[in-house]
């Protein structure tokens, strides 16, 4: 693979937004061990003298200690910060080239039924821990072990 398309879009196709998560690399450590989950919110880009900086605004995740015996997947949690009433999502400003490639998650489902009106898309916001999809395809595979 030479290039994958990361998006962050406020509507697509005149819907809803559509915003990727990706492995962000944050050490040298091979596999997981080296890699942050993040959900991407804007990609943009600033000039410092004549240098032209590519940016993206990022939601991060935290992932757990070991993957999960059961599946072998890693989970994640989105990461909070603040206490009591004021708690937002801890968002950074990174360098485009810190994200390797786009990640795939799966929602950790409880015991009772979704309601009949839930919409897929509203998926990153309604659940609080999630699988990193390792079988997606052999990329995921090879990066998620």
């Amino acid at each position: 693979m030479c290039h994958e398309i990361i998006c962050s879009l406020p509507a697509w196709c005149c819907g809803p937004e559509r915003r990727d998560m990706v492995f962000l690399v944050e050490d040298n450590d091979e596999g997981m061990q080296g890699m942050a989950i993040a959900w991407v919110h804007l990609l943009f880009s600033f000039k410092h003298c004549n240098i032209t900086y590519p940016c993206v605004l990022l939601d991060r995740y935290v992932k757990s200690a070991q993957p999960n015996a059961a599946t072998g997947m890693w989970k994640v949690e989105p990461q909070f910060e603040g206490t009591g009433h004021s708690v937002w999502h801890m968002q950074t400003v990174e360098h485009l080239d810190t994200i390797y490639c786009a990640a795939h998650l799966m929602s950790v489902f409880g015991n009772g039924p979704l309601p009949i009106c839930f919409d897929f898309r509203d998926s990153l916001d309604a659940f609080t821990t999630f699988y990193v999809n390792k079988y997606v395809d052999n990329h995921a595979h090879e990066i998620v072990f």
